[in-house]
């Protein structure tokens, strides 16, 4: 194989490489900068569990509020009142 020949073959396998790499990108989820809690919710003991997801308790009344990383959503998956997490 000629040296032309193999440099472009290695500039069309770089080119399709780059190219597919934003359209693969696009399809993953971007983690989230900001998790919306609810109105009054005080954070305090935030914790990581199994990916994607947050645990965040609540010191004014023990709520428990679990967000997916990936979307920002969540939901309180244990209400108070109850021992306020510090």
């Amino acid at each position: 194989m000629s040296r032309r020949t193999l440099a472009l073959v290695a500039t069309a396998a770089l080119t399709l490489a780059l190219g597919a790499a934003p359209a693969e990108a696009a399809h993953r989820a971007s983690p989230q900068s900001t998790i919306q809690l609810p109105d009054g919710f005080q954070p305090e003991g935030i914790a990581i569990g199994k990916a994607p997801y947050a645990y965040f308790g609540s010191r004014a009344d023990g709520d428990i509020y679990r967000a997916d990383l990936r979307t920002g959503q969540g939901r309180v998956i244990s209400q108070g009142p109850g021992t306020p997490s510090l």
